[in-house]
Order: structure tokens, then sequence, then C-alpha cells
């Protein structure tokens, strides 16, 4: 299969391409967040450009909540306004991730920007709580399961294999990428890498490439779609 390049976001330009998805709260997980629209996000720095051409997304680190029990920090959660059918790559390019105790940072699709759950979710990056490495997973109606046999080619290791977003409180089916520097203090001491989702009439795979280790097609934006952050 051949694919070739439909977009790239990336520089002054990355935050155009993007919806500001906000409700004041964070009402799809346990999270305490406040989600700001884009003026809001914008005037406290938490969205923009640093000299170097990279799109920073931040939570607020600033305030002092300690003293209010409802205080939840302020955090942006952004959708793109286009949309990729099967048969493409998605590719994400990050220098830092968030990572440590209290933060739950992710990248991942969903069906046609609904907000139902069995609508289905790729989880392409998330890192929850204290979590050292990269967990992928997908979230799915019932009756999708993954293998968790030594004839399936993956490096990860296997965390979860019942899809189904009713089972195991979501936990959807999972690996966990054994390769520690695919999130957190080393993920950002390498300054980052690559992480790439390939959705096809085959399956769906997922690659995870330290800076050091970027193929070529992908430095050059070869056939793929590619999405920088």
């Amino acid at each position: 299969m051949t694919l070739n390049l439909q977009n790239t976001y990336q520089g002054a330009s990355f935050f155009d391409n993007w919806v500001y998805n906000y409700s004041a709260i964070d009402n799809t997980t346990q999270g305490n967040v406040h989600y700001l629209d884009k003026p809001n996000a914008e005037k406290q720095n938490l969205t923009y450009v640093n000299d170097a051409g990279n799109a920073i997304m931040r939570v607020d680190n600033f305030t002092d909540g300690s003293d209010d029990p409802s205080f939840g920090r302020n955090s942006v959660k952004l959708v793109s306004k286009d949309a990729f059918d099967i048969g493409s790559m998605v590719v994400m390019d990050a220098s830092h991730l968030p990572y440590g105790e209290s933060v739950w940072g992710a990248f991942w699709t969903l069906n046609n920007l609904s907000k139902q759950d069995d609508d289905g979710e790729i989880d392409i990056f998330e890192g929850v709580n204290g979590q050292e490495s990269n967990r992928v997973a997908l979230h799915t109606r019932e009756g999708c399961t993954q293998s968790n046999t030594t004839d399936v080619d993956y490096t990860g290791q296997v965390m979860s294999t019942d899809c189904y977003y009713r089972k195991n409180g979501n936990e959807g089916c999972s690996y966990e990428s054994k390769d520690n520097r695919s999130y957190g203090k080393q993920f950002a001491d390498n300054d980052g890498g690559v992480m790439a989702m390939s959705w096809d009439g085959k399956g769906i795979q997922m690659w995870f490439w330290s800076r050091a280790e970027i193929p070529e097609s992908i430095k050059n934006d070869y056939q793929i779609h590619i999405m920088v952050i």
C-alpha cells in the first residue's frame, strides 16, 4: 500500500489546525482538570510556539490550590480539524512529554469526534501518574480481543487482551513498551522520539523510535501522514 502525505502540523501554524475542546472540567476521566478555550489558554501561556518552532502544550504549574478542595488545574485538550480514514498512518514527533505523579498526558484517536465510549479509541501515547514507559491501547465495542501468543510480532509487554470498553474499568487491550526511552525522564533526556500508528485492512500497528533510530522515511516526510508536536 502506498501512502501520500496529506497534512503536516508544525511550526508557527501548528495550533491553527486544532479545536480547543473544553467543557470547564475534564468529564471523561477521573482527572481534576479544567480545559480552557484558545484565548484563555494563550493568555495563560498554556499553548504557544517557542523560538525553536516547537509547539508547546502545558498545564498550569504556577497556581497554589492547596486551600481550595474543588481546585482543578487549567490545561488544554485539542482535537484535530482533520479526520483520517482506514489506510492512514499518523506520526507524532515529540521532544518532551509530561511525566511524573498526577499527570495524564495522551495522544489518541476517536471515531468521528464522538463522545460515546463504544465508538472506539486508539491510544498512540498515554502516560498516567508515575508510569515509566508508553502504553498503547484499543478501546472498542464487545467482541474485539488481541492475541497474547509468541507468534505475534511485538516487542512490548501484553497488559490486557479484551478491548471491550465495559470490561475491567475500560482498561482496553494494551501493550506497554519495554523501551524505557519511550516515555518519562529518559524520553526527555534523549530529546524525545517518534511514535506512529498505521491503520489498514490488516489491522492496527504502532511503533516507537528513539531520536537516534528514526527511519529515513519518517525524517523525510515520505509517504506518510505526519503530525509533529
